[in-house]
């Protein structure tokens, strides 16, 4: 189930990443807390290590959403993503 779990994270985070994109700044922010509190409470429900993992990368990105962070952030996000879906 930990699985699917982070199926549904990866693709949420690409949506939230598609709302930076946009500079919807605010509404991408919200969207990685959220799905950052989904993977952090399935981590509890299914003791998975690599979901509490990933759900502490989705914080990371709603901290550094601007500038040259976001940047850096993006990249490292979204090769990880793209791993996930294609897993």
């Amino acid at each position: 189930m930990a699985d699917v779990i982070e199926l549904i994270g990866a693709e949420r985070s690409q949506m939230a990443t598609a709302l930076r994109d946009q500079g919807r700044i605010e509404e991408a922010r919200e969207a990685f807390a959220a799905n950052s509190a989904f993977l952090g409470e399935n981590a509890l429900r299914y003791g998975s290590s690599k979901l509490k993992e990933y759900g502490a990368q989705q914080k990371a990105n709603v901290d550094n959403l601007v500038g040259e962070k976001w940047i850096i952030q993006r990249k490292t996000q979204s090769e990880g993503d793209v791993y996930r879906v294609k897993q």
